[in-house]
């Protein structure tokens, strides 16, 4: 838990200074706070006020720092998203294809008429 002993080393302190001068994502800048307020020997609720958050997070936060170091407790873990559905090569296949000249008999292209083209036929399908 984090408790009144808690410190900061120096070089963390100085980063922490630096992050809170120079602002930035406002997450950042809270937790930042939060390590500071900490370092300072506040209680977690005190901590908790100074930075707007509740006491849960400042203990969270302590422990990521004091088990991780400081990136830790300031920066979120990368968050699972959807898979692209396309990669690059092919969004810029695609653009390429819908900015070309439009097909024959037609006076301007759209996905739908680049997917008949017969150049295109097995590159690309309806979605």
């Amino acid at each position: 838990m984090c408790n009144k002993e808690f410190k900061l080393k120096d070089s963390d302190r100085e980063r922490i200074a630096q992050i809170i001068k120079k602002g930035g994502e406002g997450r950042i800048i809270s937790r930042a706070i939060v390590l500071k307020m900490k370092d300072k020997n506040y209680t977690n609720i005190e901590a908790a006020e100074m930075a707007e958050v509740t006491p849960r997070t400042v203990i969270n936060i302590c422990q990521y720092y004091l088990n991780a170091g400081l990136n830790s407790a300031l920066e979120d873990d990368p968050r699972p998203g959807l898979v692209p559905k396309f990669d690059d090569r092919v969004k810029t296949q695609i653009v390429a294809l819908v900015c070309s000249n439009p097909p024959e008999g037609f006076d301007r292209s759209c996905p739908k008429l680049s997917v008949w083209s017969p150049v295109n036929t097995k590159k690309f399908t309806l979605i």
